[in-house]
């Protein structure tokens, strides 16, 4: 790629989420053009003999704009009154194009008002009359970007609310601050978390005591695991709840008394036990020396990839080698993730080789220290590596928030 050909990439890079809408109900809170557009253009394709096309969101005209009580971010509008722009070809379906129009406009302020979008109106034009629909493209995949590592102590506070996916950078830096002010970007998931999922559930059956009984209604009739399904909600939604806790518990019980399979066997009952008893911390079985020798190097590093605490290693890209007998082994973390290959050569881009012995390796990784062991190149490249592995957590909640 060219220089130009890079400045290019990096304007349309930016250009590409489009403006900035305000979120009317939100005061502060904006949302990407270019995700109320695919979110708007998916409700649009439901509509019987619509073909949508181009879809544009702007400032109502001549509205009056408020003074905003925050700034307005680079590329956003000022809160006010918006309007939607579509445009759509209309396929012969049996019914008047006034009709289908309305139904079209209809759905489009119905989900820009979801969206918390305060459109006003809607200018549909009709680009095209088709006598039937053109056969489905394919879906193209979502414009994604990696999400940026950062330590900033407001992202890390934004990242612990519920449905908050990642911070980006799209914009600039993931928070930015200036004039008292500050400015945090963000992605949304796609779905609620679980327990927002479980309390609409339990509102919706009429609250935990309906949801227990419609649970007994099912498992009397044999159909445990929809019953299991209703009573997980309810523990979800309120986990303090001893009767959901037991009357899940006794479900799991049964079926784990009827699972032939060992396996399922223990899912079940080790469910029905965290819900009874609480978590039951468990003794972590160490494996002897002879089992680690039994490894090979390439499954040593796999036990370690697994380890890597992917947004702390995000920015770190290492590369080093370690020469154990006639192989060099060549790992690489990049992007928060540690791959190997396997050669008779040096690396040319290493910036630490270690020689070692299959035991001193294991020492080095069971912190016994670097006896022994040649380091030639950086030495803090091994400190890094190391220094972004996680420790796994054996005692962790399996059917409880």
């Amino acid at each position: 790629m060219t220089t130009g050909d890079g400045w290019t990439a990096a304007v349309r890079d930016r250009l590409a989420p489009g403006r900035l809408l305000p979120l009317g109900a939100v005061a502060g809170a904006w949302l990407a053009e270019r995700a109320a557009r695919e979110a708007l253009g998916r409700v649009a394709s439901g509509v019987r003999g619509v073909v949508p096309g181009a879809l544009r969101i702007g400032a109502a005209a001549e509205a009056e704009v408020p003074d905003p009580p925050f700034p307005v971010p680079p590329g956003g509008l000022a809160p006010g009154p918006l309007r939607i722009d579509a445009e759509f070809a209309a396929v012969a379906a049996g019914r008047p194009l006034p009709e289908t129009a309305e139904e079209l406009r209809a759905v489009l302020l119905a989900a820009a008002a979801e969206l918390g979008l305060a459109v006003v109106e809607a200018d549909l034009r009709v680009t095209d009359l088709l006598e039937e629909a053109p056969a489905p493209e394919p879906a193209a995949p979502p414009p994604g970007r990696a999400a940026p590592a950062t330590d900033d102590p407001v992202a890390e506070a934004v990242l612990l609310v519920p449905g908050v996916a990642a911070v980006t950078d799209v914009l600039g830096p993931p928070v930015h601050r200036a004039g008292g002010a500050v400015r945090v970007e963000f992605a949304v998931a796609a779905e609620h978390p679980p327990a927002e999922v479980a309390r609409r559930w339990v509102e919706t059956l009429g609250g935990q005591a309906a949801v227990r009984a419609r649970a007994r209604h099912y498992a009397d009739r044999g159909d445990l695991r929809f019953a299991v399904t209703l009573l997980n909600h309810a523990v979800f939604d309120d986990p303090r709840n001893e009767r959901s806790r037991r009357q899940l518990a006794e479900l799991y019980t049964r079926l784990g008394r009827k699972a032939e399979n060992a396996v399922w066997r223990n899912f079940y009952l080790t469910a029905a036990q965290e819900l009874l008893d609480g978590i039951t911390p468990h003794a972590t079985a160490s494996l002897g020396p002879d089992m680690y020798l039994a490894l090979t190097v390439g499954q040593i590093v796999d036990s370690m990839a697994v380890r890597v605490d992917g947004p702390r290693a995000w920015s770190l890209r290492l590369v080093l080698d370690w020469h154990i007998g006639d192989t060099y082994w060549h790992l690489r973390l990049v992007n928060g993730l540690l791959t190997w290959t396997s050669d008779d050569r040096p690396a040319p881009d290493a910036a630490l080789t270690l020689t070692m012995t299959r035991p001193q390796l294991l020492r080095l990784l069971a912190g016994q220290g670097t006896a022994g062991i040649t380091m030639d190149g950086d030495r803090t490249v091994l400190s890094r590596l190391l220094g972004v592995l996680d420790t796994p957590e054996p005692d962790f909640p399996i059917v409880t928030p």
